[in-house]
């Protein structure tokens, strides 16, 4: 768990929440951040999703997520990310869509009010518990980029894709889906613990982001992995340099072993 312990004051926000929901179901809103600097040496490592997965195995922490099961929008491969997560846990209504719409009843989706307590870098993580409908549309990626959110990663749907490109802000999701999650789903807890692709995932994690998959950093550990990155990253750099200058094997198994490649 964290060696910061999450802090509620609603107080501070008061000017920016919506208050779509209850604010009995936001856990927390101070939560423990990594520093811009380590996020950016991060960002610096080649093939950053494969680099964290063999740390996080190494330290015995399963929070690594296929690039298959949660996927980058399509049309923004290429992209990474990297951020403090913010997170946003979705239920089913307990009443129809239809009922939803035909008595105007108030939507409970919450997504502005996880905003209005997030801050700039922060990852909008989203549980819906896999549900092919859209966690995130035009509208709320809109204002996760005002808010200078890094990214967006949804167990469930996005739509208004082309809307969402144009923002340029990365997003990462189950389904594609024009299916509203208005009257469909409520928010039943803001930062507060949640599952994506079967990893649980805390406010506050580090997620990493590409084309490979997610990872979920926790976030006492995020300095312990770094160091196992960067000086695996050292090693693979020697590696691949007696490769290219023809060394033998030899030469090769003294920079590493051949079961650790």
């Amino acid at each position: 768990m964290y060696d910061v312990i999450p802090e509620k004051n609603l107080e501070k926000y008061s000017d920016r929440l919506f208050h779509m929901v209850d604010e009995r179901r936001i856990i927390c809103t101070e939560i423990p951040r990594t520093e811009k600097s380590v996020v950016e040496r991060f960002l610096a490592l080649d093939g950053l999703t494969s680099a964290v997965s063999d740390a996080l195995d190494e330290l015995g922490v399963a929070a690594a997520v296929a690039g298959s099961e949660i996927k980058p929008l399509p049309g923004q491969h290429g992209k990474k990310t990297a951020g403090s997560v913010v997170t946003l846990r979705f239920v089913p209504e307990r009443t129809t869509c239809t009922q939803g719409v035909a008595s105007s009843a108030k939507s409970k989706t919450a997504s502005r009010d996880l905003f209005a307590i997030s801050q700039e870098g922060d990852v909008y993580v989203v549980d819906m518990d896999g549900a092919a409908i859209s966690g995130c549309g035009g509208m709320a990626a809109s204002m996760a980029k005002q808010y200078g959110l890094a990214g967006i990663v949804v167990d469930g749907g996005v739509r208004d894709v082309e809307e969402i490109r144009a923002l340029g802000i990365p997003a990462w999701s189950r389904h594609v889906t024009p299916v509203t999650c208005k009257h469909r789903v409520e928010a039943i807890t803001l930062n507060g613990p949640v599952i994506v692709g079967g990893v649980q995932v805390l406010p506050g994690d580090l997620c990493v982001a590409d084309d490979t998959g997610l990872c979920f950093i926790p976030y006492e550990l995020v300095d312990k992995v770094l160091e196992i990155c960067e000086a695996a990253a050292e090693k693979e750099a020697r590696l691949q340099k007696v490769m290219r200058s023809g060394g033998s094997v030899a030469d090769m198994l003294d920079v590493m072993p051949a079961d650790k490649w």
